[in-house]
């Protein structure tokens, strides 16, 4: 582990000790990955933190508690410009049922609804009200990628929204709201309406989404499901605008709509197989974009066919995926896709597209994992990638009445 991060876990276990009574948990991950890229060789190392203390604890269950995930990244041989990174993803201290039955988060977190989700520095608010209704809100400026170690202005990278929802037998209605300012001007301002209808075999959504700074539509989305003995079947129908920040250029632009229509058909063989099938269509103006699958598949194993065309490309691969208990410890598995494929119309000869992971997962009962992957890629403008993942994680547990959780 780097400083960094040790730095974080330090701080968490001064503040747990000072403390009559607590419980730390949380995982730290080491990866290594090399490869070659452009000429380049590369030697990244990506650590990780994630943790969760508990402050206080009463016995009608309100809490306080403090998360923190953090990754640290840099390179050994050949540095990119953002290297070494440190980034936080969650610095937050949460109460729950403070007051009662709410939830109340202060700090760096990832906040989401229907109409758009973002990393935030701020306050999000959750609770219940009526008994089947729900309530989440949340307030603050949103992080910078380009600079995460600082938090920006509101004025300049606010960000706000919220959801309420309330269920009433089978259906559930939602309301979702989110506004997002870009160095100062308002780069979306959307709003969501929802209505499900939920049973247990079968399941109707409906989405309209609707564009408040350029007072349109911007999306509608519906998806119906159905269970019926060894069946299943689901089909989608999206309509919706290209997501783009109202305060970029591009918005002046006569961007074209586009329509997606997707179904899929599951039937189960036997205990232990079933049949897939998916088929998509993308509808522009001038010209359409399909695809579609058929395999078989268990509850380790899969392989399927998939064909791709249109908009000047066509593709036909085939994907597969299998995964072997070698003990109750030791995982071993493979992830392949090998496929024909061009990319525009004018290309007369097909490329040749080969993918496969091979790997291992090694899980101990000390909350101890490896995980190790050779990763082997070629297309036509990659010619023989390999590449190589290690993975080492250790989960803990600490406590003010076993210490030796580690």
């Amino acid at each position: 582990m780097t400083k960094h991060l040790y730095k974080s876990l330090f701080i968490l276990l001064l503040i747990a000790t000072s403390i009559s009574s607590f419980e730390l948990t949380g995982n730290i991950s080491n990866q290594l990955y090399i490869y070659e890229e452009n000429d380049t060789s590369h030697i990244r190392i990506y650590e990780r933190l994630r943790s969760e203390l508990n402050l206080w604890r009463s016995p009608n269950l309100k809490t306080i508690d403090l998360f923190l995930y953090g990754r640290y990244n840099t390179d050994l041989k050949n540095k990119t410009i953002s290297d070494p990174q440190t980034y936080i993803y969650d610095a937050y201290i949460k109460l729950r049922n403070i007051p009662q039955g709410t939830d109340i988060r202060f700090g760096r977190q990832f906040v989401y609804n229907s109409v758009g989700s973002g990393l935030l520095d701020g306050i999000r608010l959750r609770g219940h009200f009526l008994n089947n209704g729900k309530f989440d809100f949340y307030a603050g400026s949103q992080v910078n990628h380009q600079n995460p170690e600082s938090i920006q202005s509101l004025s300049d990278f606010g960000l706000f929204g919220g959801m309420i929802n309330y269920r009433y037998k089978i259906y559930r209605m939602g309301v979702h709201w989110k506004l997002r300012y870009l160095d100062g001007n308002i780069a979306s301002h959307l709003l969501g309406t929802d209505i499900s209808l939920q049973k247990s075999n079968y399941s109707l959504i409906s989405n309209f989404v609707f564009n408040l700074e350029n007072k349109r539509l911007s999306e509608i989305l519906s998806r119906v499901s159905y269970n019926y003995s060894r069946y299943y079947v689901s089909a989608e129908f999206q309509w919706r605008e290209p997501f783009v920040s109202s305060s970029s250029i591009f918005s002046i632009i006569d961007f074209r709509n586009y329509k997606e229509i997707r179904i899929e058909l599951h039937r189960r063989l036997g205990k232990y197989l079933r049949l897939i099938s998916g088929f998509d269509i993308n509808l522009y103006k001038d010209e359409n974009a399909l695809s579609g699958k058929i395999g078989m598949g268990g509850n380790s194993w899969s392989l399927v066919w998939v064909h791709r065309s249109g908009l000047g490309r066509n593709s036909n691969g085939i994907n597969g995926f299998v995964s072997i208990n070698l003990s109750r410890s030791l995982k071993a598995y493979y992830t392949g896709r090998f496929s024909r494929y061009k990319v525009q119309e004018l290309q007369s000869d097909l490329n040749d597209s080969y993918m496969s992971i091979i790997g291992a997962e090694l899980r101990l009962k000390n909350r101890f994992s490896v995980r190790s992957e050779i990763q082997y890629l070629r297309n036509g403008i990659a010619k023989d990638d390999i590449r190589f993942n290690l993975n080492i994680s250790k989960s803990f547990k600490i406590n003010s009445t076993n210490s030796g959780g580690l």
